[in-house]
């Protein structure tokens, strides 16, 4: 599981171990922050490590796909669930809705 601190915001980001899921909280110095589910990659993909670009813009994930093909459960959520790949999320429309607090 991976934790990474946005650099120009309050906010920060942690990924579930095998679930799949990708947790932000929009004010981590606060004492107990809330994280916020926004975004499933479905269950025991293998999403979990992940690292932000230096202007906090875009995450980047490998999924590691815990599945492998010939598995009976490979595609089972939606097709190409478990199939190796890394993914590009961008943090923008977070901050447009107005989650992202700016340090101040």
């Amino acid at each position: 599981m991976d934790v990474a601190l946005l650099r120009k915001h309050k906010g920060a980001l942690t990924a579930s171990m095998c679930g799949g899921v990708l947790y932000y909280t929009p004010d981590i110095t606060i004492a107990h922050p809330e994280f916020h589910e926004v975004y499933d990659f479905g269950p025991r993909t293998g999403a979990f490590v992940f690292t932000l670009t230096p202007d906090d813009e875009f995450l980047i994930m490998p999924i590691a796909g815990v599945r492998s093909p010939g598995d009976p459960v490979y595609d089972r959520d939606y097709s190409g669930e478990h199939s190796r790949r890394v993914v590009v999320l961008d943090l923008k429309p977070l901050e447009e809705a107005g989650l992202i607090i700016a340090l101040h």
